[in-house]
């Protein structure tokens, strides 16, 4: 699997263009393990009061080698939010539910958004997962941190007057 990005520009006053995806080189090549893969376009409404789904681990054996998300027709805004939790154990991926908590980063039109593992640092103690210790994350210190993953992705629109679609891409 390739990963191309689309340039254009002025150079010598002379305007040029690459198509999309039309680098000679590609960026990154990924040997995927499996044949796993998504690709949907979802629409976000306008004025939602619930959050849409994107992504969940349960479609996929509890993990990705990348999630990535765009606004399509670059338009719009978008706020994203993840689900992080510890694994039941090193056979059973599944969410124990004893380390819960959110991520949010918000999307605009201009860039793809891309997550490049489903792993996370998780911390039973939610003061702890998200707390901000000497003006650092106190998380990547923390001793009683483990390692979780990533169980559900979500969008929602932040307008209320437009509906807006996103792509997104899942890969194994």
């Amino acid at each position: 699997m390739n990963f191309r990005w689309c340039l254009d520009g002025i150079e010598s006053s002379q305007i040029w263009a690459l198509e999309e995806t039309s680098l000679v080189r590609p960026i990154k090549t990924v040997v995927t393990v499996s044949p796993y893969g998504v690709y949907r376009r979802v629409r976000l409404p306008a004025n939602a009061s619930t959050p849409t789904l994107l992504w969940d681990a349960s479609d996929n054996a509890y993990g990705f080698q990348f999630f990535a998300c765009q606004l399509a027709y670059q338009t719009g805004y978008a706020h994203l939010s993840w689900i992080v939790d510890n694994p039941t154990s090193t056979s059973n991926l599944a969410p124990a539910g004893t380390h819960q908590r959110t991520n949010e980063m918000d999307l605009s039109c201009w860039t793809p958004f891309v997550m490049n593992t489903a792993y996370a640092l998780v911390h039973a103690t939610l003061a702890t997962a998200a707390g901000v210790s000497g003006g650092k994350p106190q998380i990547l210190t923390d001793a009683g941190k483990v390692q979780g993953r990533v169980y559900s992705i979500w969008a929602i629109n932040q307008s209320t007057t437009t509906d807006i679609w996103i792509d997104v891409w899942v890969r194994n």
